[in-house]
């Protein structure tokens, strides 16, 4: 949007937006009386049903000493007026009255008679009036009124809130008003200028994100379309760096923790008086172990940097596709039945196709050894390769069958599911990133990852002209699917 509309929007916002609010916050306001109001009937009507059994005797309603009023004077309060009347008027009983009031007086006919047994409610308080009747002789008449004191506190403090929400509320739509103002035409200058000096000297301009479709937008468009070439070239140099620097730094964390170990161990191994046999296997053991995690570790780093540092892939020879899966697929049934875990593997490919063996074992391995590692005993895991001709499992997840089968499309599938802990979706994104680890729970509960392992599989895949995506359900598990083109397909 041009800087002009948008200031004639925003003006027409801001003198219509406070209109709004009033409305919304008036609503609000009424529908709480309602339900304060239809609370307070329901404490008023049993207050009533408790004072009106003491009015009903006859001898209330004549004159005689205060003393004799004792009982309605005792129910009676400040929040709680009693007023007792004879038949003609007369007052004889007010609980509110004071010496300076007459003891007596008369109350018109009209306004004696006027709203009886109706329970009136005004600002201050509710009022009821009825007849009493004695042996079907009309005897008197009282009255109850009783102060609405907790509704003129309540009304009280809800006239002081508004008017401090009403002076918050403007406040912050001044505030509002001053953010976006700065957002639309300050920030944007204020950044212009600090990049346009920023490549005056040499340095690094960060890119502009969400660029806006108006004149400001326009202006900074083109100061980064006249420096894009050169900005490009320096931060491919910068970034490859970044990642010699990161892969350093993370190789170096995953190997102390087992240097350590094997330190440890070697330590102790030295003491060999006070180690029994047995101790001495175990620790043994333990540095084998430690010695081929440090060694995969190392042929993962040695295949990520062949990888990435070659263009094509290489060696790349026509197989068929069937026998190739086939062979793929198998060696897994031991290692899983060791673990308690339940595997099915299906193979549905026809023709040939240009691969790398090698790079495709490689592949395999490093899925399953992610599926297994995640997944607990007795559930189970899923491995299969479908052509474009041949219908997908049954066994995918419910939630996923749609979207794997559309994002298939009429190319080699080969899927690897399995059972157990799920990721965010927000992590899936970069779950094949060099030493990412989906959170910290999952690595410490699952040692023995190299961190490279996804990375590698991805650049396998998209070697092969192929990609590679990964998805995760909550409760069933996470899926992975890689697509390859179909090269060279023709019928078995």
């Amino acid at each position: 949007m041009k800087i002009k509309h948008w200031l004639m929007v925003s003006f027409l916002v801001v003198m219509l937006l406070p209109v709004v609010a009033g409305l919304v916050f008036f609503q609000l306001i009424q529908a709480y009386d309602e339900r304060q109001e239809f609370k307070e009937y329901v404490e008023v009507t049993g207050r009533l049903q408790e004072i009106e059994p003491l009015l009903q005797e006859a001898d209330l309603y004549r004159v005689q000493p205060a003393e004799r009023f004792q009982a309605v004077q005792n129910a009676a309060s400040s929040s709680l007026k009693i007023t007792l009347y004879r038949a003609d008027g007369i007052t004889v009983y007010s609980s509110m009255a004071d010496n300076l009031a007459p003891k007596l007086y008369r109350v018109k006919a009209s306004i004696l008679y006027e709203h009886l047994y109706e329970l009136r409610k005004s600002h201050r308080a509710y009022t009821l009036k009825k007849p009493f009747f004695h042996q079907d002789d009309l005897i008197g008449f009282y009255e109850i009124t009783i102060v609405r004191d907790q509704w003129l506190e309540a009304f009280q403090h809800r006239t002081l809130l508004v008017a401090i929400g009403w002076g918050l509320f403007f406040l912050l739509l001044y505030g509002a008003a001053l953010y976006v103002i700065h957002r639309k035409l300050n920030r944007p200058m204020q950044r212009l200028m600090r990049q346009m000096t920023a490549f005056a000297k040499g340095e690094a301009v960060p890119d502009t994100v969400n660029m806006t479709k108006d004149e400001m937008g326009e202006l900074i468009a083109r100061f980064h379309s006249m420096r894009a070439q050169i900005e490009r070239a320096r931060q491919d140099i910068a970034e490859e760096q970044r990642e010699r620097e990161y892969m350093v730094a993370s190789l170096s964390h995953d190997l102390k923790t087992p240097l350590t170990s094997l330190h440890a161990y070697a330590e102790a191994l030295q003491q060999e008086e006070e180690l029994s046999e047995e101790e001495k296997r175990e620790y043994y053991a333990v540095l084998f172990d430690k010695i081929e995690h440090m060694k995969r570790m190392l042929d993962n780093l040695t295949m990520y940097t062949a990888l990435k540092s070659s263009a094509q892939l290489e060696e790349r020879v026509e197989v068929d596709g069937d026998e190739m899966f086939d062979m793929l697929f198998s060696g897994y049934e031991e290692l899983c039945t060791q673990r308690g875990i339940r595997l099915t593997t299906e193979c549905k490919v026809t023709g040939s196709y240009l691969m790398n063996a090698q790079q495709l074992i490689r592949l395999v391995d490093n899925l399953m050894s992610n599926a297994i590692r995640y997944t607990e005993s007795k559930q189970s895991i899923w491995l299969g390769a479908y052509s474009p001709s041949h219908p997908l499992p049954s066994w995918i997840f419910p939630t996923l069958a749609d979207e794997v089968q559309e994002w298939g499309g009429d190319s080699l599938l080969m899927l690897v599911q399995n059972q157990g802990e799920t990721i965010a979706k927000d992590q899936l994104e970069r779950i094949f990133a060099p030493f990412y680890q989906a959170d910290s729970s999952r690595t410490k509960a699952h040692a023995g990852s190299s961190g490279l392992g996804l990375s590698i599989a991805k650049m396998i895949v998209e070697k092969h002209d192929g990609n590679v995506r990964i998805w995760s359900e909550a409760p069933f598990g996470t899926l992975v699917a890689c697509r390859f083109q179909v090269n060279k397909e023709v019928p078995s």
